[in-house]
């Protein structure tokens, strides 16, 4: 599905290089892993730190939950579990589709929210130009 809309994926750590070996070993992470050790990438795209509730707010409560509920163990972080993420869509030059900071663990995009996106963005790029 990926390959048919020309999307490629890269997931970014800052995690130390064995950690982030071991990641890619436990889920079986097919995608290229970048390692921001610095955490320049973040930074450049505004992914800071989370104050405390925002990392243990009601969202991840209920997420850890849910988790819990379906077999799931969880798993103690071996880095900096402050460091907030996101996702960032771009197109094959460089130009920026979709910037999301998420405020907190559970506050990443929908799978399908993020294909929706690039769907619409490859739509206005076929769609003749008028004038």
């Amino acid at each position: 599905m990926l390959d048919e809309l020309g999307l490629a994926v890269a997931v970014v750590t800052f995690e130390a290089d064995y950690f982030a070996r071991a990641y890619v070993e436990d889920t079986g992470l097919d995608w290229p892993l970048l390692v921001d050790s610095k955490r320049e990438l973040y930074g450049s795209y505004y992914m800071k730190r989370g104050k405390f509730w925002d990392i243990w707010g009601g969202a991840t409560l209920a997420a850890y939950f849910k988790l819990l509920r379906r077999g799931h163990k969880l798993q103690e972080s071996s880095g900096d579990a402050a460091q907030l993420g996101g996702d960032v869509l771009m197109d094959a030059e460089g130009k920026v589709l979709l910037h999301h900071v998420s405020k907190g663990p559970a506050g990443r995009l929908p799978v399908d929210e993020i294909l929706q996106t690039l769907r619409m963005a490859q739509t206005t790029e076929s769609a003749p130009s008028r004038l």
